[in-house]
């Protein structure tokens, strides 16, 4: 990391400006420490008030329990028919956004891959690999 001033510089100053930025490297530490309990004091009496913290989390509320979706039909079922109404088949990003257009609700990450695994799974539909569409069989 030398520059071109610091080529131009003796060893003796060379060790001088490196103890000047290593006591301000020590400086800076101590006042992060410093601040950190500080931070620390504030979160603590900021939560014990019942606010949140940080990080965004709220004191000592209850959390809500996760309530899961129920669909009038299994996503099997749905997907089964819908490819049942597609003569030409549909891949695998129109597949899922009609399964999302009946009202289908799900609160899953990554549904694309769930809808993939109800089609995997489910022995009235295949797969044309050449034209990348899945059909009814």
């Amino acid at each position: 990391m030398a520059t071109a001033e610091n080529r131009q510089l003796s060893v003796v100053q060379l060790q001088r400006l490196l103890e000047r930025r290593s006591a301000e490297l020590n400086r800076l530490e101590r006042m992060r420490i410093k601040l950190r309990k500080q931070l620390d004091n504030v979160e603590g009496k900021i939560t014990a008030v019942g606010g949140a913290d940080s990080a965004g989390k709220a004191g000592p509320k209850r959390r809500k329990s996760h309530k899961r979706h129920k669909n009038e039909k299994s996503l099997k079922v749905l997907v089964t028919e819908i490819l049942g109404q597609s003569k030409k088949g549909l891949t695998l990003k129109q597949l899922t956004d009609k399964v999302l257009s009946t009202g289908y609700k799900t609160s899953s990450a990554n549904f694309p891959n769930t809808v993939y695994q109800a089609v995997y799974n489910s022995e009235g539909v295949s797969f044309d690999e050449a034209s990348g569409l899945y059909r009814a069989k």
